[in-house]
């Protein structure tokens, strides 16, 4: 068995990589519902459960960004 260590090396990294580029997409679905949530809270008459509901997130996350409004 022959080992290439240099393909090796540039697997893991592709990988990293990746796993960052992931993370990043994943951190900025988050920000995006964040936002979503404050919008819907400030133009809306909705309740918490109402906004939770709509975005996915849970009500005690809605009544926090509430209560920081």
């Amino acid at each position: 068995m022959i080992i290439d260590r240099e393909r090796d090396m540039r697997n893991i990294q592709r990988s990293w990589e990746q796993q960052g580029i992931e993370k990043g997409i994943e951190q900025g679905i988050e920000k995006g519902k964040l936002l979503f949530v404050r919008k819907l809270i400030r133009r809306t008459n909705f309740n918490d459960r109402e906004v939770a509901s709509l975005t996915g997130v849970d009500e005690e996350c809605v009544r926090d960004l509430r209560a920081d409004l």
